[in-house]
């Protein structure tokens, strides 16, 4: 079901997409919705047209479990920089039932002098993948090698506990912070060199590397890195993990 008119796409273009579909004007105001939205929300799209994400208070946050700034959020940054964003995890729950996840990527459309009219939002649920992520994350817990996860601008969103044993504090530590916990500026250079240049060529698994990480007491201790890109169900990058070895 959609709204009557549509400062976005046609109402019939967003009714015919595969996947949910939501069109909202640059200020966020939602003004149009498919079906496919409305079933995987849950939400009836009377209720959801005429209001922004925010008034629907779906809490959304990143993959630490920290909040989404309103500011934050692929609609906000597609606005703001004229430019699509793609394939952003996103977590959301009503407050009540368990929370849900979300890659959410959403596309300006742009006026003749280049300036946003509007936004679309597409919307695919990998809950169940999230949920295999995570048990996978409990046997990891409970390897000595530290694992990290990064989205692509290389910020750490995840670490397992051995993060204490090799950098000598808790994955608190590393989590928000960017390339390499710990590491000098030029080993982070080389990191997201590495990423950039193994998407480019359309592979998944980044060379091996051996870093310098500098312990909280000031010591510092040799590591070996190596990972492998993350991609949705598409075949875009999303992130990467990356596996350390004290050597």
């Amino acid at each position: 079901m959609t709204s009557p008119s549509t400062q976005g796409l046609g109402a019939e273009v967003l009714a015919q997409l595969p996947i949910a579909a939501i069109s909202q004007t640059i200020g966020g105001e939602i003004v149009a919705v498919n079906d496919e939205a409305v079933r995987i929300l849950g939400i009836e799209a009377a209720e959801l047209i005429g209001r922004t994400p925010e008034a629907g208070g779906w809490l959304p946050v990143h993959e630490d479990g920290t909040p989404f700034t309103p500011e934050d959020r692929p609609d906000r940054v597609a606005v703001r920089t004229g430019r699509a964003v793609r394939n952003v995890l996103m977590g959301t729950s009503d407050g009540h039932g368990p929370r849900r996840w979300f890659r959410v990527s959403s596309e300006p459309r742009l006026a003749t002098n280049g300036a946003p009219v509007s936004v679309l939002t597409l919307l695919a649920e990998v809950t169940d993948g999230q949920r295999r992520l995570r048990e996978l994350v409990e046997l990891i817990s409970l390897s000595d090698d530290m694992m990290t996860r990064h989205d692509l601008t290389g910020r750490c969103v995840w670490a397992s506990p051995a993060t204490r044993e090799l950098i000598g504090s808790g994955p608190r530590y590393v989590v928000g912070s960017p390339g390499l916990p710990t590491a000098a500026a030029d080993d982070d250079e080389r990191l997201l060199a590495d990423v950039e240049s193994t998407v480019d060529a359309g592979e998944d698994d980044l060379p091996h590397r051996t870093w310098r990480a500098t312990r909280i007491d000031g010591s510092v201790r040799w590591v070996e890195t190596h990972g492998r890109l993350q991609r949705a169900e598409d075949g875009s990058p999303t992130g990467f993990a990356l596996f350390h070895r004290d050597v």
